[in-house]
């Protein structure tokens, strides 16, 4: 909504628009802040399991925001859909497996994410089978079909995870104030699996990359300085042609659509 906001600024005169940027903006910050610190911390986490005491040492094994965050990266995701952390500074020599380990430290991040995205998923579904009469979540549930709330690319979810009453409050909620509870949620999942999907691209010095130097046995070979200099040109890329979002959004959808199918049935819907 930001960078709608820049590529459109006549918008700054629609003060519903601003409303909403606002809101949105206090339900981002807190999710992006959450979601980029447990990332880092599994990264040292991981890495001091396998042997490695570096992390710990620096003070990077912690689940103190200010160890991880980097300005940059936080404001591209604000901006962008997409961003970065502090790098978790590792040393392989000490891992009690150098493939197995170099793996697993590289896979951890993602991996956290996703549990997050599943946990954040899980906790939605609870939200509004406590919100919505048992009644009206029926109706609305086979006449939409069961993902109407929770798919990132249903009306629903779209509509519920937006500051408008008019539009989705058409029957009485059992719990009104589980709904902003409910859009944080809806936010702190989008965002967890866009920063999995993000770093599962095999650019350096993304997860991805790493992922791929570790199947393919470590023939990749990138200067480091030229590793910190793609990132910039990747989020021109993206500003000009929109291609990494694009990629996000069908990925999670898929990868979101499989969670529920899994999810939804324990709920009994």
């Amino acid at each position: 909504m930001l960078l709608q906001l820049l590529t459109h600024p006549q918008l700054l005169s629609d003060s519903r628009f601003l409303l909403s940027l606002l809101v949105e903006i206090c339900y981002f910050i807190p999710a992006m802040i959450v979601a980029l610190t447990l990332h880092e911390c599994a990264h040292a986490y991981v890495a001091f399991r396998c042997g490695d005491p570096t992390a710990k040492m620096l003070g990077r094994m912690s689940l103190n925001p200010g160890a991880h965050l980097d300005l940059r990266g936080s404001l591209c995701l604000l901006l962008f859909g997409f961003g970065w952390a502090k790098p978790v500074p590792v040393n392989p020599r000490n891992y009690k497996s150098f493939k197995r380990d170099e793996f697993f430290v590289s896979f951890a991040g993602i991996a956290a994410n996703l549990i997050q995205f599943l946990l954040a998923t899980a906790l939605g579904i609870v939200c509004v089978r406590l919100m919505i009469p048992k009644e009206t979540l029926n109706q609305i549930t086979n006449e939409f079909g069961s993902r109407f709330f929770f798919g990132f690319d249903e009306l629903g979810y779209r509509v519920f995870n937006t500051d408008r009453p008019g539009d989705y409050l058409l029957f009485a909620l059992e719990y009104p104030w589980l709904q902003y509870v409910y859009r944080f949620l809806c936010v702190y999942a989008e965002l967890n699996m866009t920063l999995a999907l993000f770093n599962l691209l095999p650019i350096p010095p993304l997860d991805g990359y790493h992922i791929l130097n570790d199947i393919i046995g470590g023939r990749l070979r990138i200067p480091q300085k030229f590793m910190q200099a793609l990132l910039p040109i990747l989020i021109a890329l993206n500003f000009a042609t929109g291609w990494i979002g694009t990629y996000i959004h069908t990925c999670s959808v898929w990868v979101q659509s499989c969670a529920l199918r899994l999810l939804l049935p324990l709920f009994g819907l």
